[in-house]
């Protein structure tokens, strides 16, 4: 059953290749992430957000957490705009001008953890894995990210105050630097 799945269903709901690139800038690239990742000026950008290992792709700006610190020269080398949260290096916190940047990379990323969130909704993943189950774990992630990409609505809401708050946003940006 789990390989007939993976063969049949999986693709049709999950990868770079079940969706078009018009499709995820339309449809899950938020106003608020395009006004706070590029200043509001594209409507062609994708913005997409990655968490885990190392994933390559092509285009766009990639919005990724501090746990790919050493992949960021890779990426730009590769002809990839990338955005991380800084560090403090060693001071008890960020200055003022500081803290505006992870806190705007912060406030795109938010989807990270409500897709985390929906898959913690299958018991299996909720739950400590065992051991004899890792052969199977990538087809078993893949079947439940296609089967919420395929039932459950979209995470991202297009609301009309979306684009105001971004704007907003890099308005206090703006006055701090």
């Amino acid at each position: 059953a789990r390989q007939a799945i993976v063969k049949s269903f999986v693709p049709d709901n999950l990868g770079f290749e079940h969706v078009t690139r018009q499709y995820v800038i339309g449809r899950d690239t938020t106003a608020i992430a395009r006004e706070l990742m590029c200043g509001g000026d594209s409507t062609d950008t994708a913005i997409i957000i990655i968490d885990g290992t190392y994933l390559y792709i092509q285009h766009d700006i990639l919005v990724v957490d501090r746990g790919f610190r050493d992949t960021i020269g890779v990426m730009k080398v590769l002809g990839l705009e990338a955005t991380m949260p800084s560090f403090v290096d060693g001071r008890r916190q960020f200055s003022a001008e500081e803290a505006i940047e992870p806190r705007c990379i912060t406030k795109v990323r938010w989807i990270v953890e409500a897709a985390n969130r929906r898959l913690k909704q299958f018991k299996y993943f909720a739950n400590a894995i065992q051991n004899s189950s890792l052969v199977y774990l990538e087809s078993d992630m893949s079947i439940a990210c296609a089967l919420m990409n395929h039932y459950q609505p979209p995470m991202t809401r297009f609301k009309l105050e979306d684009e105001e708050i971004g704007v907003q946003i890099m308005q206090l940006r703006q006055q701090t630097i």
